[in-house]
């Protein structure tokens, strides 16, 4: 099964929960609790783009996406083979 948004937001989500508490203190001022469990909805999340990353070894495709309550200020970066099929990578950052 190729890897589409709605699998990606998933994969996002799961890695919010890993890093909750993270997040929180990715903001100035600190998030609270309540304001950084938006980052777990997956309504929340939008694809800003997509693009194939033929610099790298192997060649990967790359989507980023955006948490709507945060505007720009809290991205994801999910990471995935060339062939669409397997997430390899998921990366959020505070900004």
């Amino acid at each position: 099964m190729k890897v589409n948004s709605e699998v990606c937001k998933l994969a996002i989500v799961n890695k919010c929960k890993e890093i909750l508490e993270t997040i929180k203190d990715e903001f100035e001022p600190r998030l609270t609790h309540d304001q950084a469990k938006q980052s777990l909805e997956l309504k929340n999340w939008n694809l800003r783009y997509e693009e194939t990353c033929e610099y790298t070894k192997p060649s990967t495709i790359e989507r980023m996406f955006d948490c709507k309550p945060f505007d720009d200020q809290l991205r994801a970066y999910v990471y995935t083979d060339k062939s669409d099929i397997m997430i390899f990578k998921v990366d959020v950052q505070g900004e």
